[in-house]
């Protein structure tokens, strides 16, 4: 999974909505700031959207109900009290010619996998 866009309206410090573009072609995003700047908002906003009520950012928080939680993070600056994050991202799913099938370091061919019952042993490795 790739985050390609990330779209934050009144969550945290980020007042009305703050779209985030991640265009670049490394797999690594690096964010910086000072402190207080949002940097762990982004963190808590892209675990919120994919984990919900199972988010280590919400397990791991002092709130006693979800509900406490998700209204910590309501910015109040337009007075709508609504809030939201949104997120994009580009799944990949990836083809089996690119995969390689190798057990206790030896490459095995993709037939013998199912026929041999090795598929639980494999170390599946990209190239």
């Amino acid at each position: 999974m790739i985050i390609k866009k990330l779209i934050l309206h009144n969550f945290g410090v980020y007042a009305d909505t703050n779209i985030m573009e991640f265009t670049g072609k490394k797999p690594v995003v690096l964010i910086g700031g000072m402190n207080g700047r949002g940097k762990t908002t982004i963190l808590e906003a892209v675990l919120l959207s994919l984990y919900g009520s199972n988010s280590f950012a919400y397990t791991e928080s002092k709130y006693q109900s979800y509900g406490q939680y998700l209204k910590s993070y309501i910015n109040k600056k337009d007075g709508t009290l609504s809030s939201f994050v949104e997120i994009i991202f580009l799944w990949i799913i990836l083809m089996k010619k690119y995969i390689k099938f190798i057990v206790n370091g030896i490459q095995i061919p993709k037939g013998y996998m199912r026929k041999y019952g090795l598929r639980r042993m494999a170390k599946i490795v990209l190239f």
